[in-house]
This record gives C-alpha cells, sequence and structure tokens, in this order.
C-alpha cells in the first residue's frame, strides 16, 4: 500500500513539474526571451543616439559607429556597437533612410508582435517580414 501511495505521489509530483515546464517554457524559453529583452535595450540605446547626433540639418552617418559624439551618449553604447546581438554576435541592422531617417533592426527569437506590444515606446516601432523589429527615427520632427 505504502508503495503505491508512493508511486502515485512520485507521478503526481513528475507530472506538476513537467506540466509548469510545458506552461512557462523552461529554461529554453527564459534565454530567449531574455536574450530579445536585450535586443530591446540595445535598439533603445542605437535609437537615442542617433536622434541625439547633431541637428536635423546635419547628416546621420552612413554607417553606425562609436566615434560619433553626442553630449548625452550613454555607457553602454560602446559595448552595443562593439558586441552587437546577444546570441550571434552580428551587428544590428542600421538603414539610413534619409537625411534624417533611420531604423535600426534586430531579429527577434520570439514573438515580435509580443515584444511590441509589451514595449512603452511602441510609437517608435515598425514590424518587418517575419520576425524582425526595428527602431524608427526621424530627427527632422525633433527639436535638439
Amino acid at each position: 500500500m505504502n508503495k503505491l501511495l508512493l508511486m502515485c505521489m512520485s507521478v503526481l509530483v513528475g507530472g506538476a513539474i513537467i506540466g509548469g515546464l510545458v506552461v512557462v517554457g523552461g529554461p529554453q524559453h527564459a534565454r530567449l526571451a531574455q536574450q530579445d529583452s536585450q535586443r530591446l535595450s540595445d535598439l533603445r540605446t542605437l535609437h537615442r543616439h542617433l536622434m541625439c547626433l547633431g541637428h536635423p540639418r546635419k547628416p546621420l552617418p552612413q554607417a553606425l559607429a562609436d566615434d560619433s559624439y553626442c553630449p548625452g551618449m550613454r555607457p553602454g553604447l560602446r559595448d552595443v556597437l562593439t558586441q552587437g546581438d546577444p546570441a550571434t554576435g552580428a551587428p544590428y541592422a542600421y538603414h539610413r533612410l534619409s537625411d534624417t531617417a533611420f531604423e535600426v533592426c534586430a531579429t527577434l527569437a520570439l514573438d515580435p508582435a509580443e515584444a511590441r506590444k509589451a514595449a512603452f515606446d511602441q510609437d517608435t516601432i515598425a514590424l518587418r517580414a517575419n520576425d524582425t523589429l526595428c527602431f524608427i527615427g526621424d530627427r527632422a520632427g525633433s527639436v535638439h
């Protein structure tokens, strides 16, 4: 009788553990969510930096570089530029759309639509093909 009870309790506990992992996604899902969170933070840093560079009449740089001076440059900018994506190390995509407009993009591991909904700065975020999320900016409308 005790063995049967022990076996039933073991199956019940094991089922609860497996069920919990299915619901929350397990450690792999948590790791991907953390990487996506870092990507969003990095894109915000790059967006702020590009919005800060110069004034609306000064053209945006052709490529991302850490040698541009911005009075409000965050200390982590150099790390974002040199380390890139937290999972692959690839640099973030920078698209200069005009002298004042740009977008910086990253490929997310999880659902980018969910990441966009969770972000507090939705008006500067655009979803691109598949799993790409971009922060967009136009300095022509900003006052510096």
